[in-house]
């Protein structure tokens, strides 16, 4: 395998893992309940079980993308939730 080859592995998986771990804690945060989540929800209208919801695709989303063989299934759902997320708040 080439350097370069090794350094394309390298930058892609230490971008997956940064997606996953900052995917994985906005999704808990909002799992657990975190006062913050929980009042951006109330903002929204849609209610608290959505909250519940969108934390589970989080994290659900997140371990996927750590999966090889399932990494594009998970980025996809991330992708979707967060084009629904930037139009949420852009309404």
């Amino acid at each position: 395998m080439s350097l370069s080859a090794n350094t394309n592995r390298r930058v892609l998986w230490t971008v997956r893992v940064v997606l996953a771990l900052a995917f994985g804690a906005a999704g808990t945060a909002k799992l657990a309940g975190a006062a913050p989540m929980v009042q951006i929800f109330d903002l929204i209208g849609v209610g608290q079980w959505f909250r519940y919801v969108t934390g589970f695709v989080e994290v659900a989303g997140a371990i996927l993308l750590l999966v090889p063989s399932t990494g594009f299934i998970g980025g996809l759902l991330l992708c979707v939730t967060m084009a629904f997320g930037v139009a949420t708040q852009w309404h």
